[in-house]
């Protein structure tokens, strides 16, 4: 087995904007502008694809690049199918990182993972434009299965049950190398009339296999939002309640596991909580807000069970919760037209016992406005690629653990200038949305001094009491004066990992760049079959590259216009790692 090099932890700040875009973001964001690297060029990949040692024909395959910024949205760019040898070619493509994927319907592509870390699904290629990639062959082997039914617990099928399946182990910073850690394309199917279930194309690795949700909403049942108001607890194959105590499915290539059986314990009914938002100064309810319920229902930590939208009438229902205490929280209460954007929700707090709650009356309390202007520097010999209108600006208030954070989000005004409203009292941190390669938030500064912990560039621990980075922010201290530094760059750094004697690796290899100075982030790239990878939106200036984070890496200079590259040699894997 190769060695496998995996990034380092991200650091604190960088969850907060992550929560924003997976938990309160992707309503709002869905009205956003995504901005999307180049979906046209000259550049070319081809390759063949082989089935059981002869030519696969009619086999469709895919090429897509994705954004910068969460949520890293992916676009298709190209589409084709194999001809009667296997060949396909991929045509028009831009420059930089580009996803060749072929989509087999009960296959795997076998050596796929040897380029890419997702494990058999798909390979990444780094292109220059009028490149001509070629040989980006794949292999496909059938796919592996698994089956089984699910009954109750009398025997009963259950029907249009959803079975999840899931990996025993996730790779991480202190596991390199997990074995049998498959990566899947299926991830899921749904019982028929007979409570037959058959999920198939599988990867071989070792697996899961559970149906129902727990009380904290996970797993399957419900309506994927909120939850449902009566679902099945959750079962482990055979017959386990947490993932620790059920049995592993170890799959091999085109392994079929049969009779991997489900029954379904007692159904847990959920309960019902609604009521409306109004504004407590006019009254007026507060349309399309965002609302979730935390709580501590079943378990000794605070966790977010149902998530609504208030309709026209500021209306909303939360389903699926168990008996406990909760805590109701809004975001997006300034989306709606005329709205009050300056409001937060306080004080909102209910109990479920062994019943539905109704007419819960939720009031708006004015919030915190933090102002500033971003000063942009394009350190590039080109015309930026964007507007400034088209980027948006995030403040999110920073918390001691990893709960959902309150979050505001500003586009930017023709002069550069930007409000915040509707923030709590806390510790703010900033972001940047809808961002195109090589830009990024440099600095945050009050009065010409520069405040540490308010950006992802930053790496500053929290404080003494263990609070987070960040500016403090409440009603006795506005904030109005604020600059954010942000820097563009679009120099490109491409390079290539080999082994000592020239030839390209084939494995999991993380490269990382980071400027010498101290400034920016850390930047990860991917690694295609040929060891090569590329940098996008570099400022200039020398920059530390590695493959191993343990050990020193390479120095490199960057500059605009030139043709800046480096090559890594790396030590092939001992013999034990085989």
């Amino acid at each position: 087995m190769k060695t496998r090099l995996v990034p380092q932890p991200l650091r604190e700040p960088v969850h907060l904007l992550f929560w924003f875009v997976l938990i309160g973001g992707w309503y709002q964001l869905a009205q956003a502008q995504i901005i999307l690297p180049p979906t046209r060029g000259t550049a070319s990949v081809s390759g063949t694809i082989m089935m059981r040692g002869q030519p696969a024909a009619n086999i469709a395959v895919s090429a897509s690049v994705r954004g910068a910024q969460p949520p890293f949205t992916a676009k298709t760019v190209a589409r084709t199918k194999t001809d009667a040898a296997g060949h396909y070619q991929l045509q028009d493509l831009p420059a930089g990182e580009v996803v060749i994927a072929p989509q087999p319907a009960a296959y795997v592509v076998s050596n796929a993972a040897e380029g890419d870390e997702r494990g058999g699904i798909e390979t990444r290629v780094s292109l220059e434009e009028g490149q001509a990639a070629k040989d980006i062959d794949f292999t496909l082997t059938p796919g592996a299965v698994i089956t089984g039914r699910v009954t109750t617990e009398d025997g009963r099928p259950v029907i249009g049950e959803t079975v999840s399946l899931s990996s025993p182990t996730t790779p991480g910073p202190e596991d390199n190398s997990p074995p049998g850690a498959a990566m899947v394309r299926r991830d899921a199917a749904e019982t028929d009339d007979r409570g037959v279930y058959r999920i198939y194309g599988l990867t071989p690795g070792k697996y899961l296999i559970s149906c129902g949700r727990d009380a904290q909403g996970g797993g399957s049942g419900g309506d994927g939002f909120g939850g449902g108001d009566a679902f099945y607890t959750r079962v482990f194959y055979p017959a386990a309640v947490a993932p620790a105590e059920a049995t592993v499915i170890d799959l091999a290539e085109g392994a079929e596991a049969v009779n991997i059986d489900l029954r379904l314990g007692k159904v847990l009914h959920g309960y019902r909580a609604s009521g409306r938002i109004a504004s407590s100064k006019t009254g007026e309810p507060l349309k399309r807000a965002f609302i979730r319920a935390a709580g501590s229902a079943g378990t000794d930590t605070p966790n977010y069970y149902g998530f609504a939208l208030t309709d026209e009438d500021g209306e909303f229902t939360l389903s699926g919760l168990q008996p406990g205490s909760y805590k109701l929280e809004a975001s997006g209460l300034g989306s709606s037209v005329g709205a009050d954007s300056n409001l937060i929700v306080q004080d909102a707090s209910f109990q479920i016992v062994d019943s539905d709650i109704t007419g819960l009356e939720i009031k708006a309390v004015p919030g915190i406005v933090v102002s500033g202007t971003i000063v942009l520097e394009n350190t590039s010999t080109a015309p930026l690629p964007f507007r400034t209108a088209d980027l948006t600006v995030l403040g999110a208030i920073a918390t001691k653990d990893d709960s959902i954070p309150n979050y505001s989000q500003a586009s930017i005004r023709p002069d550069g200038s930007f409000t915040l409203t509707g923030l709590p009292a806390g510790r703010l941190v900033f972001g940047l949305f809808n961002a195109v390669p090589g830009l990024r938030l440099q600095a945050v500064e009050r009065g010409g001094v520069r405040i540490p912990g308010m950006t992802t560039d930053d790496s500053g621990p929290p404080d003494e009491a263990g609070s987070p980075v960040g500016l403090v922010v409440d009603a006795d201290h506005p904030v109005t004066d604020l600059v954010l530094r942000v820097i563009y760059g679009n120099c490109r750094l491409r390079g290539q990992i080999v082994q000592p004697d020239g030839s390209p690796v084939h494995g999991y290899y993380y490269p990382r760049a980071k400027r010498v100075d101290g400034t920016g982030e850390e930047m990860g790239a991917s690694v295609d079959n040929q060891g090569h990878f590329s940098f996008e939106g570099l400022t200039p200036g020398q920059y530390e590259v590695k493959v191993d984070p343990t050990k020193p890496g390479k120095l490199v200079t960057v500059s605009n216009g030139a043709d800046n590259t480096v090559t890594l040699t790396v030590e092939p894997p001992k013999d034990d790692d085989q």
